[in-house]
């Protein structure tokens, strides 16, 4: 939104109410406000429905890169995307078929460029069975391409071979527009990788043996700007404790996986680990260490800095739901995990996080969620250049029968010193189906905060909008935003001091804009 002019007229006689930042407690109950609080100017926008509820939608994956957030959604058995110009939405691409067996990644480089892992069921003609083909589809910042290129093809020769068997297929698009594409094999028990330059010239030919990872899971991969990256490994032995490492990756013609580095010791019992790497190479890794806490390493490109201890309180029965993010031209992090506790009858439910630059990690954790609430396990976060970041989640109660209540859709910013008041963005939303709650959400280096989801709300109707719709809403945290939705927010009270009104003219002024006090 771009200022042009704006005119306060003032009565001389009353005063204008200002909003403060937020709270900046780190305790359990920093996501609640109380009366000591005072509470952020909100600066959501109000959430407009990209679709109507009429026919099935589903968000997939969402992300942005040079400031354009980007998504791709399902509707019915095809993909679409569409990307944000920073005032509105493009119509629907559409990119494949898609069905229900096939697995789906993608990643989005800094350069606004993308890359879309698919698995597809594909005849083999001499023989008349199935086989599954791993593929993918680049997109070249414009628009996506209408071929896919088959990096591996797995079949049987006197059966069909069907695609449920691979899982965890992932993807990592590396500046130099080479790529990383890793997967599991559960027939197999174990992983595999291939990758490809830019002229899409791969390390193996698609029916040649798969290059093994060399472990059953792999729970993270990422590449920087010059092809060199990061393979996080998950090695869990038929016998004894699981351990975590990290191997470092180049897609230069004739490299590939290199030598390990353990990151966890090996007495985990946890299956957590996440890992996110950004443009210089440099990897943030959180990982379970023990039974009930939770480690980060910070990995500079050449060595792994000593583990930081997040949380030593997690629940010893169920992994927490863990992700990373780093920031992709600087080395901010944010950890965000959610726990479930299930040694209640209910269970209990707490979505915490951490901030980090480079090495240093904060010192204590923040718990988000408002006491008493569940949080959906899917939840979403970001952390830009600036070192300010985003979370959003979906939260609901239980009655007394544990039955569950409509969902809140909530929201946080960290303003690269503290975390701001947890802020409400929509509600009333239905929980009947969990499965089509989803979210992403998207900070670019202006600060500006893109937020996408589907939802079926419990006012629509079940005739005509059986459904879920796709939403979205945008969030800045730019003096003139702040300023102009404190103006917004007290416009309808009686007037204001004239010194009160001069900061905010000053604030505006700053940003662009042109003001006049009355």
């Amino acid at each position: 939104m771009e200022l042009k002019q704006l005119t306060l007229a003032i009565m001389a006689a009353s005063t204008l109410t200002l909003a403060g930042c937020g709270s900046d407690s780190d305790s359990a109950n920093a996501g609640q406000q109380n009366g000591d609080n005072q509470t952020s100017a909100r600066q959501w926008s109000t959430p407009v429905a990209l679709t109507d509820g009429s026919n099935y939608n589903s968000l997939e994956m969402f992300d942005g890169a040079g400031n354009k957030p980007m998504m791709v959604t399902q509707k019915l058995s095809t993909l679409y995307s569409r990307e944000f110009d920073g005032s509105n939405w493009s119509d629907e691409t559409q990119i494949s078929p898609i069905d229900p067996n096939q697995q789906l990644n993608w990643d989005i480089n800094s350069n606004g460029k993308a890359i879309m892992a698919l698995s597809t069921q594909p005849v083999n003609t001499s023989n008349n069975f199935k086989e599954c083909a791993l593929t993918y589809l680049r997109y070249d910042g414009t628009r996506w391409d209408s071929d896919s290129v088959t990096t591996r093809l797995l079949g049987n020769t006197n059966a069909n071979y069907f695609c449920t068997d691979i899982e965890d297929l992932n993807v990592a698009l590396a500046g130099d527009d080479s790529l990383l594409m890793t997967w599991r094999r559960r027939d197999l028990d174990n992983s595999y990788y291939q990758f490809c330059g830019s002229n899409n010239q791969c390390a193996t030919a698609p029916e040649a043996q798969a290059n093994p990872i060399g472990v059953r899971f792999t729970r993270g991969i990422g590449l920087g700007h010059d092809g060199k990256g990061h393979v996080l490994k998950l090695n869990l032995p038929a016998t004894g404790h699981i351990s975590v490492s990290i191997a470092g990756f180049d897609t230069a013609p004739g490299k590939g996986l290199g030598s390990s580095t353990l990151a966890s010791s090996t007495s985990t019992s946890s299956r957590a680990a996440s890992m996110a790497v950004n443009d210089a190479s440099h990897g943030l890794v959180a990982f379970g260490e023990g039974s009930s806490t939770l480690q980060a390493r910070f990995h500079n490109g050449s060595s792994l800095s000593p583990a930081v201890t997040l949380a030593d309180d997690l629940p010893e029965h169920g992994d927490p739901i863990l992700q990373t993010y780093l920031s992709d031209g600087s080395d901010y992090g944010l950890t965000l995990w959610r726990e479930l506790d299930n040694t209640t009858e209910t269970g209990k439910t707490r979505l915490r996080s951490n901030i980090s630059s480079a090495s240093v990690f904060k010192a204590s954790s923040t718990q988000h969620q408002p006491e008493g609430e569940f949080t959906h396990d899917r939840f979403s976060g970001d952390i830009n250049d600036n070192g300010k970041a985003v979370i959003a989640w979906f939260g609901y109660s239980l009655d007394a029968n544990n039955d569950r209540g409509p969902a809140t859709l909530y929201s946080r910013i960290y303003d690269g010193n503290r975390w701001l008041d947890v802020e409400v963005i929509d509600n009333s939303i239905d929980t009947n189906d969990l499965s089509t709650l989803k979210i992403g959400v998207y900070i670019d280096n202006s600060d500006d905060v893109t937020l996408v989801y589907t939802a079926k709300k419990t006012d629509q109707d079940i005739l005509t909008e059986p459904a879920a719709k796709l939403f979205y809403s945008r969030f800045s945290t730019s003096n003139s935003h702040i300023a102009a939705a404190r103006l917004q927010n007290n416009s309808d009270k009686q007037g204001a001091s004239k010194e009160e009104a001069e900061q905010i003219k000053a604030e505006l002024e700053g940003a662009g804009a042109e003001v006049e006090v009355k």
